[in-house]
C-alpha cells in the first residue's frame, strides 16, 4: 500500500494565527518568496500547506523578519 503523504491545506487567517501574525504578513511573504502558497481555482483564495507553516514555526524571528507590529 503506497503511503503517500496527503498535504493539508489552511486558509490564510488560519495560517496567520498559527503564524502569530498579520494575514498581510503572509500575502507580503508570498509576494516575496518566502512561503508557497496555493491559489483556489475560480476563487482565487490562498492556502498555505500546514507542513510548511509548521516549519516556520521553528525559524528564528529574524529569519521570518517578524517585528513588533507582526509584519
Amino acid at each position: 500500500m503506497n503511503k503517500e503523504r496527503i498535504p493539508q491545506f489552511l486558509r490564510i487567517g488560519e495560517a496567520a494565527k498559527i503564524l502569530g501574525v498579520h494575514p498581510g504578513t503572509l500575502r507580503r511573504w508570498e509576494k516575496e518568496g518566502r512561503i508557497k502558497a496555493y491559489r483556489i481555482e475560480g476563487m482565487g483564495e490562498r492556502r498555505f500547506e500546514l507542513e510548511e507553516i509548521l516549519e516556520m514555526l521553528s525559524l528564528p524571528a529574524q529569519e521570518k523578519n517578524i517585528n513588533k507590529r507582526g509584519g
